[in-house]
C-alpha cells in the first residue's frame, strides 16, 4: 500500500511542477487557463480517488482469498467504518450535535476560540520579566553578565564525552 501512496504523491508532485511551469511560460491567457484547469482536474481526480480506494481496502482487508467471512470480520469492518466517521460532537454548552453542518460549526468555533489572540497587559508582562531577573542573587548576576571568552567556549564544547556534560573549568 505504501508503494501505491508513494506513486500517487510523485504523480501529484509532477502535476504541481507542471502547474508551476505553465505559470512561468509566456503564453496567452486562454491557453494558460485551459492548461491550468486541465491539470487542476487531474489533481482533483487523483485526490478524490484516495478515500474511495481506502474504503475498498477496509472492506477487503480482513478477508484473505477464498476465506469465509465470519462474524468477527463483520464486526471488525463495522468498527473500522465507525472509527473513521464523526457522528456526534459536544458543543460548548454541553449539547450534542449530530448533523454535519452543526459538527462543522462546533469545530470551527473551537478552532477560532483556540487560536484567537490573547489579551495581555503589557505592564504585567514587564513585571513578570523584571521579577524573574531580580530573583538572581547579586553575586551570580555579576558572573552571568561577564562575557564568555573563546577559550571558555572551546573548553565547554570539547571537554568530556558525548554522553557527559562538560566539567567545570576555572
Amino acid at each position: 500500500m505504501d508503494l501505491k501512496r508513494r506513486e500517487e504523491t510523485q504523480i501529484e508532485n509532477v502535476y504541481y511542477a507542471c502547474l508551476y511551469d505553465i505559470l512561468q511560460r509566456p503564453i496567452q491567457h486562454a491557453e494558460r487557463r485551459a492548461a491550468l484547469n486541465h491539470l487542476k482536474a487531474k489533481i482533483a481526480k487523483l485526490r478524490n480517488a484516495r478515500p474511495a480506494r481506502r474504503k475498498i481496502e477496509l472492506q477487503t482487508q480482513d478477508i484473505i482469498n477464498e476465506e469465509c467471512m465470519y462474524l468477527f470480520h463483520l464486526i471488525k469492518r463495522r468498527q473500522r467504518r465507525d472509527q473513521g466517521e464523526i457522528s456526534e460532537v459536544q458543543d460548548r454548552d454541553h449539547g450534542w450535535q449530530a448533523f454535519a453542518r452543526d459538527i462543522l460549526r462546533v469545530f470551527s468555533e473551537h478552532m477560532r476560540s483556540k487560536y484567537r489572540p490573547i489579551q495581555v497587559d503589557e505592564d504585567s508582562v514587564r513585571t513578570i520579566l523584571d521579577t524573574g531577573y531580580r530573583c538572581v542573587p547579586d553575586a551570580w548576576r555579576e558572573i552571568l553578565e561577564m562575557p564568555i571568552t573563546a577559550e571558555q567556549m572551546e573548553a565547554a564544547m570539547f571537554k568530556g564525552t558525548a554522553k557527559n556534560f562538560p566539567a567545570e573549568t576555572v
